[in-house]
């Protein structure tokens, strides 16, 4: 028995000395007889003193309740007081019951009836007191109320004394202690609240819940359970433990500002330590802060978003949440009290020198999927300023400084960011004071910035917007620093590798050929009647060109920069300008993204859906790194699934086998081997057998595999056929297929020790298949590439299909070899094999080529052929012609880092084509849309782009179609863009012109890259001319176009309620009707003006390569 040192009758009262009552029913493996909390330890108890032990899979007491009114039933105005003696053996993560009333699961009964109950919450070895009740059920999580104690205790440390005491209806009666100390908490789901618990006749459990839930059960021993109906006081529970070595209680450090070191005058510090030890809270006894992992230096207290992480080489990553963000800066405040606004997304406090001025709230519950309530509107502290964003928190504190003269002041701001498996969102954080008037406030700012003259910031959408893209763009340089000079460490394996693969090339006979020379060379071998097409103008070359390399049309200043430079060298020096150019990156996406099948999904996970490995590419591009390295990063799935790295590559959702769907698109895409078909068998119409493919899957998993059921031809498929079959299946069923390279034969590379100087790791089977497809020895991987670029920038390739060459000739083997060399020997740079072609006579000649419809003996190349524009060079022209920045919605449907980083994406907020994904809506719920980028999807779709890339894209569909047609004379992207709307730059263009000729000659340099011929001036010239003098309303009657009201926002958490439909309905709207006009041109000219854009937007050259 346990001693009771101060008497407090209780209700009901389980010691486990003996046997159970009769009306306690056993459920599982429940051990009667453990030892209890005795004594030396604990003098007061008897040295017999025994306790009952759960496994904490699902074992529970079970005792019925007694009936309407029983001591056991609790609502508002009673009193309990819930103590027990508990001993946690387990220390992984989970809810705990000790005992509750309600919420078994059993029949008859609601749900969620939880009446109440006392758990421990289990997190990262550390034990809190949880109380739980519910109250009427709402369709939200809003029913549940949960309060959770500050101070709790280590798992595995032996025996606690816990209890709880509550009077329902008034939550700031609620109290905790542990081992005897009182402990302060927080209701932490669903808020405090008056409402009526949830009372019926279910039963009391000790040690599990809602049908014996493992997550849920109890593991470890109880003793010495009470249930009160009266609020135990301190004195009560003190009296109740007595321990040797005292309480064994975790609770929070002290609070003391932290020391930054290296502060710079006029600068703010921002510094970011990963792998803090919980979201919810700051540190306890014992904890120490993590060591500083980056750091980032600004102007103000503003922050947008983390830097990227990035792996050891240069790959991303995720950080390790939580994420403890300090900002740091020396402050001048003047005397007297100043208010201070704070706005953050989770725990956040701030310093003003050793004094926390202001706090923000941790981030805790789960949100319910679909049902949450919409959340209102922020609205501003004071009328006209920004408001704070989606879930942002905001909080006001004061600071007072005593002195006479104006003080420099540290402060310092420290937050949380993310959590476990969450991702590391920041949302807009900002610190800012109010202005000495009180009628404005103003983005914190350091020591000597404002007086050296630079303005104060105010909090205003107008101000802090261009504050931002500096800020953007400050981050964006320090994360390309960070990432090279991580990649940095694997330069020198590189430069050994090509120095390896050169000299395996063989000497180049020719080295000074030219790709003209080959070309030549067949036509005369063949004697054939072939003459070399016209060469084109300079205009239509530059406007090649440049949709070549950056995917978009010149600028009107690129053009006149063009023919700034010298006829003789212009177009060679164009060529060099344009190779070295960022936008290269941005074109050369959608290529690879078709090509490695890159699928990720805004909801769920569908068939072949991978992570987000576009920024592995992306960031890869932009680095210019070597082929043969990017495919082996690629290959080697290195970084964050989700976050962007190459391990992105490895998902594929809804397969059984996803290593052998990703050695199908290595073996397309690198070695021009078709292994689509030996999925499931023997390829029928091919060399390669279904072992082959599960051999390279074996290599990729790095252990052996199987063919899973769902891949193999049934045996009775084989039975009383009439005829052979086709098909031929040589793997026996539940076969082990061992990892080896199958491809020696037509790679020409064995797989021997002698590839073990091209290995970091010579155990790593999946990075020895990398070197297998990337070595010079490896007579497929260059040549398959060069086809490839070959095809993109020549319309056809010297081998037909790209991706399947067996059986396939090339058209100019010579040709073929000679690019391969040329791209090996300077160390695998795609730019040099670029260079090559749109050098070349062939290639800056006119597209009068039929080379994709030749047989390959006929294939002749004395011209390109003719290439529409693809999907995303027709968007990104539509924008870049007519000056309209992309503004869409953020591609996601959380907006605040609440759910498992897993279970939804954010693709960010796509700023080019290529950097959408599927907006597949599979619930049809006009919740689940986003109308703005489903204007831009509507017009790539329309084109051939696809985003659901269950499998690699071969070849788009081109074929032309009235869609086409319509999408872009009436679709919503292209109403859009010919406007000449408010504040927009055909506007600005339409005001300043200073003739009708002047700005029908820039509108078609800009749309087309030429000037217009003389009927087409004509034509133009007489639609705009009447009104043109008159084009301009009057200062005095010039009206702004109203400012619609903001909308609240849609998630994933609320789509389900009947106002988030009519929320994305009205936006569906606004885009529909499109931007308001420029109110400073008259209606009837504007509209002539904008058919002239129009007009050109539906020219036949817009939309086809020169």
């Amino acid at each position: 028995m346990v001693a009771q040192p101060i008497q407090a009758d209780p209700v009901a009262r389980w010691d486990f000395d003996g046997e159970p009552g009769k009306r306690i029913i056993r459920q599982g493996n429940v051990q009667r007889g453990q030892p209890g909390p005795r004594p030396p330890e604990f003098p007061d108890m008897t040295a017999d003193n025994t306790s009952v032990r759960f496994d904490g899979q699902g074992s529970y007491y079970s005792i019925p309740d007694e009936g309407a009114n029983s001591r056991f039933d609790f609502t508002n105005g009673d009193a309990i007081s819930i103590e027990a003696w508990v001993r946690l053996e387990g220390s992984g993560t989970g809810l705990r019951y000790v005992v509750g009333k309600g919420r078994t699961n059993a029949a008859g009964f609601a749900r969620d009836n939880q009446n109440w109950a006392l758990r421990l919450e289990s997190v990262r070895g550390v034990a809190r007191l949880s109380f739980l009740f519910a109250s009427e059920r709402s369709r939200s999580r809003e029913h549940w109320h949960r309060w959770t104690s500050q101070l709790g205790f280590q798992t595995k440390t032996g025996w606690h004394h816990v209890a709880i005491a509550y009077r329902f209806g008034q939550p700031e009666t609620m109290q905790g202690w542990v081992d005897g100390q009182v402990t302060p908490g927080v209701w932490d789901l669903g808020g405090a609240t008056r409402k009526l618990p949830v009372v019926d006749n279910d039963a009391i459990w000790i040690g599990s819940s809602l049908g014996g839930n493992p997550p849920n059960s109890f593991w470890g021993c109880l003793d010495a359970i009470a249930i009160h109906r009266t609020l135990l006081t301190d004195k009560v529970i003190a009296s109740r433990f007595r321990r040797r070595g005292g309480p064994q209680v975790v609770g929070p450090l002290p609070e003391v500002m932290p020391q930054v070191p290296d502060v710079p005058v006029g600068r703010v510090v921002v510094t970011f330590a990963e792998g803090l030890p919980a979201q919810d809270r700051w540190l306890n006894t014992g904890e120490k802060w993590p060591p500083e992992t980056a750091r980032w230096v600004g102007q103000e207290f503003l922050l947008p978003r983390l830097p990227l992480r990035y792996d050891s080489w240069g790959i991303r990553t995720g950080w390790k949440a939580p994420v403890l963000v300090r900002m740091a800066a020396d402050v001048q405040l003047t005397p007297g009290t100043h208010r201070m606004l704070l706005r953050g997304r989770g725990l956040a406090r701030l310093w003003v020198d050793g004094a926390v001025v202001v706090r923000t709230k941790p981030i805790v519950g789960a949100p319910p999927n679909g049902e949450e309530l919409v959340t209102p509107l922020a609205t501003p502290p004071l009328p006209g300023l920004r408001v704070h964003g989606y879930h942002q928190q905001e909080v006001l504190g004061s600071v007072t400084v005593e002195t006479a003269q104006p003080k420099r002041c540290r402060v310092i701001l420290e937050l949380v960011v993310g959590g476990k498996n969450h991702w590391t969102a920041t949302g807009e954080v900002c610190v800012a004071i109010e202005s000495a008037d009180g009628q404005t406030y103003n983005v914190l700012r350091p020591l000597q910035l404002q007086p050296s003259g630079q303005s104060e910031l105010p909090l205003t959408d107008l101000k802090v917007a261009p504050v931002l893209d500096k800020i953007e763009a400050s981050l964006s340089t320090y994360d390309d620093r960070t990432r090279r000079q991580a990649a940095a460490s694997q330069d020198a394996f590189w430069r050994r590798r090509h120095k390896l693969a050169q000299a395996v090339v063989p000497i180049d006979s020719a080295p000074t050929q030219t790709i003209d020379e080959f070309i030549r060379a067949k036509i005369d071998r063949a004697q054939a009647n072939v003459t070399v097409a016209p060469l084109l103008s300079d205009q239509a070359f530059l406007r090649r060109v440049y949709l070549d390399t950056v995917g978009v049309p010149p600028t009107v200043a690129e053009v006149d920069s063009y023919f700034a430079i010298p006829s003789p060298r212009r177009r060679a020096e164009v060529i060099e300008q344009l190779l070295g150019d960022p936008r290269c990156a941005d074109h050369g996406m959608s290529f690879w993204l078709d090509l490695l099948a890159e699928n990720p999904t805004l909801i769920n996970a569908s068939l072949n859906s991978t992570g987000p490995f576009r920024w592995f590419l992306y960031e890869a591009l932009r680095d210019n790194k070597a082929l043969d390295r990017m495919v082996t990063e690629l290959v080697l799935m290195r970084g964050g699934r989700h976050e962007g790295g190459s391990a992105g590559f490895a998902m594929a959702a809804e397969n059984d086998a996803p290593y052998a769907a990703k050695a199908h698109i290595l073996s397309s895409a690198f070695l021009g081997i078709e292994l689509q078909c030996a999925r499931c068998h023997d390829a029928p119409y091919h060399s390669t057998t279904q072992e082959d493919l599960y051999s390279v899957a074996a290599m990729l998993q790095r252990k052996s595999v199987t063919v899973p059921a769902s891949s193999r031809v049934p045996a009775s498929f084989f039975e009383d056929k009439s005829r052979e079959s086709l098909i031929q299946v040589t793997l026996k069923p539940d076969q082990k297929i061992v990892g080896r390279w199958p491809f020696a034969k037509v790679t020409g590379v064995v797989d021997s020790p002698q590839l073990d100087q091209l290995l970091q790791d010579t155990t790593d089977s999946r990075e020895r298949l990398a070197a297998l497809i990337t070595t010079a020895d490896n007579k497929r991987f260059a040549a398959v590439i060069v086809n490839r670029l070959w095809k993109q920038l020549m319309g056809a390739g010297l081998v037909e299909p790209v991706h399947d060459w067996e059986g396939a000739q090339p058209s100019h083997p010579d040709l073929l070899a000679w690019l391969a060399r040329q791209l090996v020997m300077h160390d695998y740079d795609l730019r040099t094999i670029r260079h090559l072609i749109l050098s070349s006579r062939v290639y800056q000649s006119e597209a009068t080529g039929q080379n994709a419809l030749a047989d390959p003996k006929q294939r002749w190349f004395h011209a390109p052929d003719s290439r529409r524009l693809t999907a995303e060079q027709i968007v990104d022209s539509m924008y870049v012609t007519t000056g309209t920045r992309m503004d869409v919605e953020e591609l996601t449907f959380v907006h605040d880092g609440r759910r498992d980083i897993g279970n939804r994406l954010t693709l960010g907020r796509p700023t080019h084509a290529w950097m959408f994904a599927s907006l597949n809506n599979e619930r049809d719920r006009p919740s689940l849309s986003l109308p703005r980028a489903r204007a831009v999807a509507d017009v790539l779709e329309a084109f051939g782009w696809t985003g659901s890339r269950q499998n690699p894209v071969v070849a788009r569909d081109n074929a032309p179609s009235i869609l086409q047609s319509g999408i872009l004379a009436n679709g919503t992207l292209a109403m859009k863009v010919t406007r000449a709307a408010h504040r927009s730059t055909l506007a600005q263009l339409a005001v300043e012109a200073e003739s009708v000729e002047a700005l029908v000659r820039l509108i078609f340099l800009r749309m087309l890259s030429r000037q217009p011929q003389d009927d087409e001036l004509a034509v133009f010239t007489s639609a705009l001319q009447a009104g043109f003098e008159d084009r301009l309303v009057p200062v005095d009657e010039i009206k702004q176009p109203p400012v619609l009201p903001a909308l609240r926002q849609v998630t994933w958490f609320n789509h389900l309620r009947p106002d988030a439909n009519k929320i994305q309905q009205e936006v569906e709207r606004r885009v529909r009707a499109g931007p308001p006009p420029d109110p400073r041109l008259r209606t009837a000219w504007r509209e002539s003006y904008e058919d002239l854009v129009w007009s050109l937007l539906n020219h036949a050259e817009f939309v086809w390569v020169p």
